[in-house]
């Protein structure tokens, strides 16, 4: 319960960054500093919490277009045994967004739908440019309703990682 109160708390606080804002350039917060620091007070306390700490949280938050909130807390490099060998997050820490890409992948296949843009029921190979099939039942088509819905008979058992030296594409690796 408490990981789901601190990602609420997470989601509310990154909300919360953009009301009111109106600043031009992600450098400058001038206006509405107390805003800032209580958000940055309350994201520190997330990742610090004894009981449930976070390596690291990077938090942006953008409106109309521009960002109104930037900022990192935690460590990209975690060394307990030798705290002078951590380092900070920073700006251009990347992280594996997992499971995550799942709602905002599935809230923009759902926007292009409701445009006319996708077709929830189509072979997604037509829009991937090449076959994806199931090896297992290679004369079925594998449509976006499928995928979003978990229901496509795909397994990812050969796990998130692939060299990115291996110069393999997308459409080899699946």
């Amino acid at each position: 319960m408490t990981m789901f109160v601190n990602a609420f708390a997470a989601a509310v606080a990154i909300a919360l960054a953009g009301v009111g804002c109106t600043l031009s350039s992600e450098k400058a917060r001038p206006m509405h500093t107390d805003i800032y620091r209580s958000l940055d007070n309350e994201l520190a306390t997330i990742v610090n919490d004894p009981a449930l700490p976070l390596a690291s949280l990077s938090v942006v938050a953008v409106r109309d277009g521009e960002i109104v909130y930037q900022q990192q807390f935690g460590r990209r490099w975690i060394d307990d045994a030798r705290p002078e060998l951590s380092r900070p997050v920073d700006k251009q820490t990347l992280y594996r967004i997992a499971s995550i890409s799942k709602l905002i992948t599935a809230i923009g296949v759902m926007r292009l739908i409701d445009e006319g843009r996708l077709d929830l029921d189509a072979d997604v190979s037509t829009y991937l440019g090449f076959p994806l099939r199931n090896p297992h039942f290679p004369g079925d088509v594998i449509t976006l309703r499928m995928l979003l819905s978990h229901t496509s008979s795909l397994r990812d058992t050969a796990g998130y990682y692939f060299s990115q030296q291996s110069g393999l594409t997308l459409a080899e690796v699946l």
